[in-house]
């Protein structure tokens, strides 16, 4: 087989990011639309506790103590690869392929979760012209577009990630505004603050893996690293950000809460799983004008999805082609188009793989919402979070090694200790997040990870045996293996 140029995407993909593209990026990655109008919902229908949001703004903080680490580390690296350079370089090039394998897995079962919801999110716009189709016809017809607009040079995605970005926010904005405005009869700022800051700290525990699944994909930043403008547009991009997720999330928990009531968001939730904030805004809004704010929730709602979908599909083929680069998967996959820089392989590799599990999903009649979606988020926020946990002690003897200021040591040090109890907290409750008909993945999630890691090892092992520089190279910028 003939040698892959993979300098293309240096030349062809080099500076065409700047801070707004990266940030819309970094921010539609973790779904802030769906993440308001799917998960939170979900997070008090399946948790039954009105501590969600004090949950977030812990998670949130958590978040914001590791990523300055993290980026700093990374800056040192100098490697897109994201979690498995990291591994590679604290540890070993094996524990980098094992990283890799997993983060593989993690972030093709959130994906195709993504794929579960987008029937659930562009029904409301179809029926009304009579079209009924079965959500996996409308999956497999949006992975098509998805991978064709990612194998497009990519300042072209990450501007419609963008746009659709922007209009999202700009609706949930003026949503989270009139459910404010409007709270439910009885309810006052002492109720409210009472049901979010519970009496027993341990409330605050159950809904960590649900407020984690808001912020996973926020790492995938790294992975980027070969297409920005500037040295520090990363870390710009991230800064933003943060406090700006962190703000959407506090918005999103609260505002139905206050809309119904503390004693009442629980059933709700049940009721109108994730139309309900449709209903709320619905409720306080003029007939005219609620039908025609709800049909537009509707549409960003989908919208907001294929963001997430693109956004999602950049880093995993990314990786994909990182990977093929260090010879841990085939070198065919890492082969990029010549005139934009897009690893083509790597996009129909990735399609081939959710096509399968949208058909599988769709033969064994699974729920798309309650099954995929859900079932493979929750599989693939639990592998990233095991990796984040992993990166955050690699980052502690990082900064330690490079003497870095002593209060970057301890935010990195608080971060990898809250790191480490949410992920035991999430594998301790993992079957909380499930449906009875994939509570086999209970089980099988973690068997995955194990598997996978095991054979990006045994792959690196292999590797050293057979050319020891190609081994050494791995999640590295020397060429030796590449």
């Amino acid at each position: 087989m003939p040698d892959i140029d993979i300098d293309i995407e240096a030349r062809a993909r080099a500076g065409l990011l700047g801070v707004p593209r990266l940030l819309g990026v970094v921010m539609a990655v973790v779904t802030p639309l769906t993440v308001a109008v799917a998960v939170i919902p979900a997070g008090y229908a399946q948790v039954g506790s009105t501590a969600l949001a004090a949950t977030f703004v812990v998670v949130t903080v958590v978040m914001a103590a590791f990523l300055p680490g993290y980026l700093a580390m990374g800056r040192t690296i100098g490697h897109p690869g994201g979690f498995y350079a990291f591994a590679a370089a604290g540890w070993s090039p094996a524990a980098g392929a094992a990283a890799g394998a997993v983060a593989l897995l993690s972030y093709a079962s959130l994906l195709a979760g993504l794929y579960g919801v987008i029937g659930s999110a562009a029904a409301p716009l179809l029926e009304p012209a009579g079209i009924h189709a079965h959500w996996a016809v409308l999956a497999v017809v949006m992975l098509a577009v998805v991978t064709a607009l990612s194998a497009w040079r990519i300042t072209v995605p990450t501007t419609v990630v963008l746009v659709l970005l922007i209009l999202d926010l700009a609706w949930v904005g003026l949503t989270y505004a009139v459910l404010l405005a409007a709270p439910a009869p009885g309810v006052d700022v002492a109720a409210v603050v009472a049901a979010l800051v519970p009496d027993d700290p341990w409330a605050l525990v159950p809904p960590a893996p649900l407020a984690f699944l808001a912020w996973v994909g926020i790492e995938t930043v790294m992975t980027y690293r070969s297409s920005v403008r500037g040295q520090d547009t990363i870390g710009r991009a991230t800064r933003l950000a943060v406090p700006a997720l962190g703000a959407v999330y506090l918005a999103a928990a609260v505002s139905p809460l206050v809309a119904v009531g503390p004693g009442g968001i629980v059933q709700a939730a049940r009721d109108h799983g994730d139309g309900l904030v449709f209903v709320l805004v619905a409720e306080r809004l003029p007939d005219g004008l609620a039908q025609a704010w709800v049909f537009v929730g509707h549409v960003l709602f989908a919208g907001g999805v294929v963001a997430a979908m693109l956004a999602f599909t950049l880093p995993v083929t990314a990786t994909i082609s990182n990977l093929s680069a260090d010879r841990l998967l085939p070198r065919a996959l890492g082969l990029r188009s010549q005139s934009t820089g897009a690893p083509v392989r790597a996009c129909a590799a990735l399609a081939a793989g959710t096509a399968a599990v949208i058909t599988a999903a769709a033969a064994l009649d699974w729920r798309p919402v309650e099954h995929l979606f859900l079932g493979g988020g929750a599989v693939g926020a639990l592998g990233v979070l095991l990796l984040l946990t992993t990166t955050s002690v690699l980052v502690v003897t990082h900064l330690r090694r490079s003497s870095a200021p002593g209060t970057r040591i301890a935010l990195a040090i608080t971060a990898a200790v809250a790191l480490l109890g949410l992920s035991t907290v999430s594998l301790a409750g993992f079957d909380q997040l499930l449906a009875p008909s994939t509570m086999f993945l209970w089980w099988a999630a973690p068997a995955a990870f194990v598997a996978a890691a095991a054979a990006g090892a045994a792959r690196a092992w292999w590797l050293r045996r057979r050319d020891p520089q190609v081994y050494d190279a791995i999640g590295t910028l020397d060429k030796a293996g590449r």
